[in-house]
């Protein structure tokens, strides 16, 4: 569920030359702070580059905003084969945000279809938001701190550390937002959300136009044995200490050993299925919920109606009875810079 700049300084563009670019053109776009920045890097037919900074307005963005987006950049080059490995291998709950929402994604906690389809309570779901407006603020002031700085140095070991620093703060981030889903909902409830995440369009992880994407917890959705579950995690295990050699590999010939060792694998875990499983599976992938590809219309915004607080609620403030907060928007706690 899932890339959205006028002329800079010498000095400026002088400190982007330093990094490694293995692309002839690039366009990054980031969520950030409450709105969408843009990187265009074009290199011109003298070696040298181009880099325009903008918001999706137009505007120019300040050169703390622009730090922000070029040090992001050089430590997600420097940890890209540990954050690639953990797309490919999926997370060990599903995701909190498939229910909540969060940003520009609404989740699909107030459609009476989607709690009928998984149990979920409206109770359980202003729960999850209310925890999901602790989580919302990304990127957080400590990570926007680390790629400022990594923006203005080209200490490799400096650069490592400042990596395993943003690192760090991924993995909190996520075992928090798991934490959440674990304390709330029931071994059935997760198990119909895992159910959704097979549904889903769209996976987070591909290269050279192909889906590595192997999400090893859902299939969690097919009832498992224990026996069954055992076999996941040891190829599961098998998976995550023989990736890193092959992402290691470069170019076409890397790409192509990699999809077939995430073929291989999806072979291995298919094998471990019954043939009741593999049938559930297929008919997952071929009945979707219209909930999925039809969304249900927001009921109309009154101000008696409090399951719809965008304007009546702030974070801190009591709840009405039986009323959830809207989703938390993306990054809603500016920092003046």
């Amino acid at each position: 569920m899932r890339t959205l700049i006028l002329f800079l300084s010498l000095s400026f563009a002088a400190s982007v030359a330093a990094q490694e670019r293995n692309y002839e053109s690039k366009t990054t776009v980031m969520e950030f702070r409450g709105k969408f920045i843009r990187w265009e890097a074009k290199k011109n037919p003298d070696g040298t580059w181009n880099d325009v900074f903008k918001d999706i307005k137009g505007n120019l963005i300040s050169e703390f905003e622009r730090n922000f987006m070029i040090g992001n950049e050089k430590l997600g080059s420097l940890t890209f084969k540990s954050t690639f490995l953990t797309s490919m291998v999926g997370g060990e709950t599903p995701s909190l945000f498939l229910a909540t929402g969060a940003g520009s994604f609404p989740g699909f906690g107030e459609n009476p279809e989607f709690r009928e389809y998984t149990g979920i309570t409206l109770e359980q779901i202003r729960n999850m938001r209310l925890a999901v407006w602790d989580l919302a603020d990304f990127p957080p002031d400590e990570m926007v701190d680390i790629c400022v700085r990594a923006a203005t140095t080209e200490d490799a070991e400096e650069l490592a550390a400042l990596g395993e620093d943003r690192l760090s703060i991924f993995r909190e981030l996520t075992q928090r937002s798991e934490a959440v889903i674990l304390a709330e909902l029931s071994p059935e409830q997760i198990q119909k959300l895992w159910e959704l995440e097979w549904q889903m369009p769209g996976n987070s992880a591909s290269t050279d136009g192909e889906d590595v994407f192997i999400g090893f917890e859902r299939y969690n959705a097919l009832d498992l044995s224990e026996e069954q579950q055992k076999r996941l995690a040891a190829l599961k295990k098998e998976f995550i200490q023989a990736a890193p050699e092959i992402l290691k590999l470069r170019g076409k010939e890397g790409g192509q050993k990699l999809v077939e060792f995430v073929k291989a694998t999806r072979e291995k875990v298919k094998g471990t299925l019954t043939d009741a499983q593999k049938a559930k599976l297929e008919q997952l992938l071929a009945e979707k919920p219209q909930f999925l590809t039809k969304p249900a219309a927001p009921p109309p915004k009154k101000e008696d109606n409090y399951e719809w607080l965008d304007r009546a609620w702030q974070p801190g403030d009591p709840l009405p009875p039986g009323a959830i907060p809207p989703p938390p928007p993306a990054g809603r706690f500016p920092r003046p810079k």
